[in-house]
């Protein structure tokens, strides 16, 4: 299977036509001090992967990814810092049409979850592939992840920042993302996704849209 790389700081990997749970932040959504301690604790937990096999070295830092991802969200969820833009719903909703807006072009929609601070989705992006193609190669119209992403983000930042009257960043740069491997890791990631308004203790309405969707051909 044909995998694309990003060229951002951590080490992403983008099969083509796979599903990818994406988490990404606002800017200001975590502390300074916070973040250069979870910063440097990242830095330091590669550090300590000394196997030589580079096969089992990359298995150990998604490992470490994946621990690293549960500090972060952990923090975004049981602490909701900074401005915490989409706590108002007009905000909200602009968001959810941005990223409707590229649903069944660039992928499949599977689930939504819209936090104060912070975004997870699901996404099948096979929708981008003819039925029959060789994985091993790349169609010539494919879209990769980082593109789609610099596309919500950049159209989201400025209709909300105009919204708010505001200017500057609005997301954070980076954004953690987890191609699906298994069946398994499908259902644990859409569980994940829908449960996390309950699981952070947000009101009733983080349970509907535009906060929360899922794919009605999943139910």
């Amino acid at each position: 299977m044909k995998e694309l790389y990003s060229r951002r700081k951590l080490p992403h990997i983008y099969p083509v036509g796979a599903i990818f749970f994406i988490t990404f932040r606002l800017n200001d959504s975590i502390p300074q001090s916070k973040l250069k301690f979870l910063s440097e604790d990242w830095v330091r937990m590669k550090n300590e992967v000394k196997e030589t096999n580079f096969i089992k070295r990359q298995s150990l830092i998604s490992r470490l990814r994946r621990e690293q991802f549960g500090r972060f969200d952990h923090q975004l969820d049981m602490s909701p810092y900074g401005d915490c833009v989409f706590r108002n719903e007009e905000i909200a909703q602009i968001l959810f049409d941005k990223i409707i807006s590229f649903n069944s072009k660039y992928y499949i929609l599977l689930c939504l979850s819209i936090m104060p601070n912070h975004v997870h989705m699901l996404v099948d992006t096979s929708v981008q592939v003819p039925i029959g193609y060789d994985l091993n190669s790349i169609p010539e119209s494919y879209v990769n992840v980082n593109h789609w992403m610099r596309l919500i983000k950049g159209s989201s930042s400025y209709l909300i920042n105009k919204r708010l009257n505001r200017v500057g960043q609005l997301w954070a740069h980076e954004s953690y993302d987890q191609y699906v491997r298994s069946s398994r890791d499908l259902n644990n990631y859409y569980n994940y996704i829908l449960d996390n308004p309950v699981r952070a203790k947000l009101p009733a309405k983080y349970l509907q849209k535009p906060y929360l969707f899922r794919e009605e051909s999943l139910l």
